[in-house]
């Protein structure tokens, strides 16, 4: 990946001396796909793995279940819908992961993992179709200027 970046044509503007920041090793257990547009959550949608969502394995297998923190969602949504760096993103989607505390075997915080361009964002299948076509129309007439 290192020698991607380094590569001019393909990224013209980072070079071999880019800055690269890395974060912390988290243990994640479920992470969810956010679909937002125009700054409303339009879908939710659990990447299916093995779990303590409700519902997933481990939570069928007797152990507590946990579930996204839907302020720590809205919350996230709001700020990246609101700041003039981010007004003409229309539409993305955002993943987030439930992640262990540091030190706490039991506790488990909702935290963001990347956001996806809506134009590029794939579908999952619980995103309605008219959805996700909406993502993809929204962010591209933003792109071109429409918006």
């Amino acid at each position: 990946m290192v020698c991607l970046l380094e590569d001019t044509t393909v990224f013209p503007s980072v070079g071999p001396h880019a800055e690269v920041y890395c974060g912390e090793v988290v243990e994640m257990n479920s992470e969810y796909a956010v679909y937002v547009i125009d700054g409303q959550v339009r879908a939710t949608c659990h990447m299916k793995s093995t779990c303590k969502c409700k519902g997933g394995d481990e939570a069928v297998g007797g152990s507590p279940s946990v579930e996204l923190d839907r302020a720590v969602v809205d919350e996230a949504v709001g700020l990246l819908s609101s700041t003039a760096e981010t007004s003409d993103v229309t539409a993305y989607r955002a993943d987030f992961a439930l992640m262990r505390q540091p030190g706490d075997d039991t506790a488990w915080t909702t935290g963001l993992v990347e956001v996806n361009d809506g134009y590029v964002a794939g579908r999952y299948e619980d995103m309605p179709v008219d959805d996700f076509v909406d993502m993809i129309l929204s962010r591209f007439a933003s792109l071109r200027g429409y918006r």
